[in-house]
Formats: structure tokens, sequence, C-alpha cells
């Protein structure tokens, strides 16, 4: 996990993301299709988005954040887009497919912050829970 934040709710943040990873990892097991993956990562983005909203952190930090847990993602699941027989290629393609995921994680981040505030005040705000 990261470690650039230093606030009380960086553990349940951190524990949440944890969580996540997990069960990413368990949905994996199957394969997954790269909208699948992709999908994880917009959910994972939004956790992460809604968590640090409330902390004290100078922007980038945040976003370098997110795109790192957005890295840890791939890392763990990645290669799961890959059928079994072309797994001994994720060496070659990880690296692309991070860089890809990462860089579109970008911009779900600017869409997660668009939307957490554009949030009425009687709207509560709840991250989304993986299915």
């Amino acid at each position: 996990m990261p470690d650039t934040i230093s606030t009380a709710d960086a553990t349940k943040l951190q524990a949440d993301v944890s969580a996540f990873l997990a069960d990413a990892r368990t949905k994996a097991r199957g394969g997954l299709t790269r909208s699948e993956l992709a999908a994880l990562r917009d959910q994972l983005v939004v956790l992460s988005v809604h968590g640090l909203e409330g902390m004290v952190l100078a922007g980038p930090n945040k976003r370098d954040w997110v795109l790192s847990v957005v890295g840890l993602l791939v890392d763990a699941v990645g290669a799961a887009i890959l059928p079994a027989p072309l797994a001994f290629l994720w060496p070659i393609v990880g690296p692309f497919v991070r860089a890809r995921f990462v860089a579109a994680a970008s911009t779900a981040i600017e869409t997660a912050l668009t939307a957490l505030r554009f949030r009425t005040a009687t709207t509560p705000v709840t991250p989304p829970v993986p299915a």
C-alpha cells in the first residue's frame, strides 16, 4: 500500500482498498476480460477518491496515491486477462497494460471528483461496494 496518507482515516481506507484487492483477486481466478478489469479499476478509483476526499493532503498526493493503488490492482490481477496458455507473456505485455490502465485511471479520477463535488449536501456519498 502506498504510505503517503497520514490521517486517522487512512487505516480505514487502506483496509477498504486491501479488501477490494483481495476480492478482485478472487474474481480473477476464473479469468477477466479487459472490460471487467476496467470496471474494477473504475470501482477502485471511486472508492479511493471518496475515501481521500476528507483527508488533508495536497491534490497531487491524492492523485498519486490513487494511481499507485490502480497499479497495485493491475499487478495483482492483470495477468488474468490473458488466456491461460498465454500467461507466460504477462512479463512482456504487463508493463504496457499497467501503463494504459494507470493512464485511464487519471481520467476516471477526474470523473469521480466531478461526481463527488456536484452532489448536494442532502445526498449521502457512499463508495461502491464490489459485487
